[in-house]
């Protein structure tokens, strides 16, 4: 698989068990998309220099996350 097919299971997985992970600066660390990057072979987060997760300039939910 590729890194857009495991996105889109991982996605669908978490949407299944009713979570939906918002890394958005929080440390990458406490989010199982990150720490299951390499083993399947997911695209990577942009992390800022503290790392923790950029944010989505592209999200239609800025509203909600000031």
């Amino acid at each position: 698989m590729n890194n857009s097919d495991n996105h889109s299971s991982i996605g669908k997985k978490q949407l299944d068990e009713g979570r939906v992970e918002v890394g958005e600066a929080f440390p990458v660390s406490m989010l199982d998309y990150f720490n299951d990057t390499a083993d399947k072979n997911l695209f990577p987060l942009s992390t800022d220099d503290t790392g923790a997760e950029k944010e989505n300039i592209f999200s239609n939910y800025k509203l909600f996350k000031q």
